[in-house]
């Protein structure tokens, strides 16, 4: 998901470590937040961006607030003339606009970051290469993400950074599996939590362990899913994140595709009993969007649309700002077969395959599997188009992707 681009990148080099404790702090107790420890993590120059990233994790929400902090920390940055504060700043700004599902913000900073890139010339500040990366990955390029991160842990290595490669590894792993690279996303987790390992962060090491439950299911390695999954699960009870959402609903469906249905109800419940706390918006849609994709695998349809629906309307005027907008165009697709019949979803289904083609492919097998689907209902059967293009399932490896279609009915 989009999460594990943005986690902790928002400071500059020397301080990014700093920066996270000071997250973490206004996480626990919004009242350590003060000017007096902004200026102690990063200075009078940096002390704009700092309470940028500080808005972004008090605010919780998609939101005008953050992004006006956010333009006066790239004010700010500017005027020192450091790059990677510049960078920094740039992020939050990404950040802030991806934040509020706005694509034209968005894209102004990609532009912004290309131009800086182009003006600082040799030694180009990871936090630079990071926000391309960012900016790309929201605009579903994943592939350019992907070189841009590479370029971005290059750096990060030469530096012996651990905090940053931790980061950028993880940025990394997710790029790839988008692209359906398994094995590549599973050696990228495989550095990120051997470095966020290493310097003690619980948090990330749950996110990344999760990612990795995720990567395994999908490649169809079921057990390896449930280990990693349970793995995340025991970190994240000794960290504080919202995070446990998410955790559990990986591990649930994990362990359904593995045939311990029992199991992964406890880890919906506990997923249940998360939720309660949560009131940032996107923890609330991925349970809503999680919970429907559990709810389908159960055989559970009511659910799942009512669920689908509580996220469409959660959801509505700022869809850009749903982070896995694959798994929401399928569950859109779905309620809408539901409610107006195959016919009626047929115009989304064309629309986001040709969203996601090549670009997004973990997205495009989904809406693939949703005109395959279309096919069944309406004619009975797949057509030769919709056969051949089932065949990417194998092509790319997603073995366990198409068994979880398999289980929601969306596939044969």
């Amino acid at each position: 998901t989009r999460l594990a681009l943005e986690l902790g990148f928002s400071a500059r080099d020397l301080g990014w470590a700093k920066v996270y404790l000071v997250e973490l702090a206004s996480l626990a107790d919004p009242g350590l937040v003060d000017g007096a420890v902004l200026e102690s993590v990063g200075g009078r120059s940096s002390r704009s961006p700092l309470q940028a990233t500080v808005e972004y994790v008090m605010n919780r929400e998609p939101g005008s607030g953050y992004c006006e902090a956010a333009d006066r920390a790239l004010e700010a940055a500017r005027e020192t003339g450091d790059w990677e504060l510049i960078g920094s700043a740039l992020f939050e700004c990404a950040r802030s606009g991806v934040n509020a599902g706005n694509e034209a913000r968005v894209a102004t900073v990609r532009s912004q970051t290309e131009h800086a890139i182009s003006q600082v010339g040799t030694d180009i500040p990871p936090i630079l290469w990071y926000t391309k990366a960012y900016c790309d990955f929201f605009f579903f390029e994943l592939a350019s993400a992907a070189t841009e991160l590479e370029r971005a842990i290059s750096t990060l290595n030469a530096r012996r950074d651990p905090v940053g490669l931790s980061l950028a590894y993880t940025g990394y792993g997710t790029c790839k599996s988008g692209l359906c690279e398994f094995d590549a996303a599973c050696e990228a987790y495989d550095n990120a939590l051997r470095f966020s390992t290493r310097i003690g962060d619980d948090l990330k090491s749950a996110i990344i362990a999760s990612n990795l439950c995720v990567a395994k299911l999908h490649q169809g390695d079921f057990a390896s899913a449930v280990k990693f999954g349970q793995r995340a699960v025991a970190i994240a009870s000794n960290a504080l994140t919202p995070r446990s959402v998410a955790i559990h609903l990986n591990l649930a469906s994990a362990l359904l595709m593995s045939g311990d249905r029992e199991a992964a109800q406890r880890a919906v419940v506990a997923a249940e009993r998360a939720i309660r706390s949560e009131r940032s918006w996107t923890t609330n849609m991925e349970f809503l969007l999680g919970y429907a994709c559990f709810a389908l695998e159960t055989g559970d349809v009511t659910l799942a649309l009512q669920l689908t629906e509580s996220a469409e309307r959660l959801a509505w005027g700022k869809e850009r700002a749903v982070s896995n907008a694959g798994l929401f165009d399928k569950l859109r697709v779905y309620r809408l077969v539901h409610t107006s019949g195959p016919d009626s979803a047929r115009p989304l289904v064309l629309e986001c395959q040709q969203k996601y083609r090549n670009r997004h492919p973990f997205f495009y097998l989904d809406l693939i599997a949703c005109g395959a689907w279309l096919d069944r209902l309406s004619l009975g059967r797949y057509s030769p188009d919709s056969e051949s293009a089932l065949a990417l399932f194998d092509k790319l490896g997603a073995r366990g992707l198409r068994a979880i279609l398999v289980a929601q009915g969306i596939l044969a």
